[in-house]
């Protein structure tokens, strides 16, 4: 398991569920370059590998984006 933490603004509840939609960006960061495809192909790849992606958040605390992948033996075997 793989997880990112920040202390940042955080995200709301509501936006919570949207951030790994293809071209959403948060409110903050409307003006600041980019195409808001991070989160949607880091969703992406990980889903290829029969998994999930999930975000916690507190709005003023910082969020937390955590997600597993499969680990493979030096043969190719689980």
């Amino acid at each position: 398991m793989i997880c990112f933490a920040d202390q940042g603004a955080g995200i709301t509840q509501e936006q919570q569920p949207r951030i790994f939609d293809r071209f959403r960006r948060g409110n903050r960061e409307q003006n600041r370059k980019g195409t808001g495809m991070g989160w949607a192909i880091a969703r992406e790849i990980i889903r290829a590998h029969g998994q999930q992606i999930w975000v916690s958040s507190k709005p003023g605390r910082g969020s937390e984006v955590c997600f597993r992948l499969p680990v493979a033996c030096q043969d190719g075997q689980p």
